[in-house]
């Protein structure tokens, strides 16, 4: 069905319940749904630039969107690679960036992307052997432990303040590298909190909604992500 003949059913909805089922009804919001998500790709492919890398901020609606997954078939695509350089770009900008989500440059696709200059070599996965960073595409956290403990936040996002945030100790992770191979990594420490972070990220979720308590820091201490 094409958006004219969906638009003229919700006509039909709006003027003529009565001609209008149940069963036409719930094929028409499926339609509008697929016709919603097809939109949604096609203004981030082409409504976005280079110049879209400056790193968004706190009140801006975009970080409080549920990303949309990337189509597997568009991953290894000239669009979503060079969404992956521009992140990469943005987050070697920052001397002190950790890691950042797609949302952050204003794209609220399920992406996030980690740098080695914070987590080091020693802990990166194979994929990351030609790069310095780590890609993660349609990220989903598959476990975590039930052990919880208080770790200190910053954000990209949220200049100038930080927090305490209680996170799973332990965390597994599958996703889709830039190759759009599938893998999964389990980890603990500063990499199991970057994974709960940045998927909090992709659910339109900021740390400073979980923070038991947040304080302003000066910009040279500040690490982020």
């Amino acid at each position: 069905m094409g958006a004219g003949k969906a638009l003229q059913w919700l006509q039909d909805a709006l003027h003529n319940s009565r001609t209008c089922t149940d069963s036409k009804l719930k094929a028409l919001g499926s339609e509008l749904f697929t016709l919603r998500s097809q939109w949604v790709f096609k203004m981030h492919y082409f409504v976005y630039s280079p110049y879209m890398t400056k790193i968004v901020q706190i009140g801006d609606t975009v970080l409080r969107q549920v990303a949309e997954e990337v189509p597997i078939s568009d991953i290894t695509g000239p669009k979503i690679q060079r969404i992956l350089k521009d992140m990469k770009d943005a987050l070697d900008a920052e001397p002190d960036g950790a890691a950042l989500a797609a949302p952050q440059i204003g794209l609220p696709l399920r992406i996030f992307i980690l740098s080695t200059k914070v987590f080091g070599p020693e802990s990166a996965h194979a994929i990351a052997g030609k790069d310095s960073h780590y890609v993660y595409i349609n990220p989903v956290i598959v476990k975590k432990s039930g052990k919880k403990t208080l770790m200190d936040e910053g954000c990209l996002s949220v200049r100038g303040k930080y927090g305490n945030i209680k996170r799973s100790t332990h965390a597994t992770i599958e996703a889709y590298d830039e190759q759009g191979v599938k893998f999964k990594r389990g980890s603990g420490g500063l990499l199991a909190q970057a994974f709960q972070h940045e998927c909090d990220h992709l659910e339109g979720k900021l740390f400073i909604d979980g923070a038991l308590d947040v304080w302003h820091i000066k910009p040279s201490d500040q690490t982020d992500d």
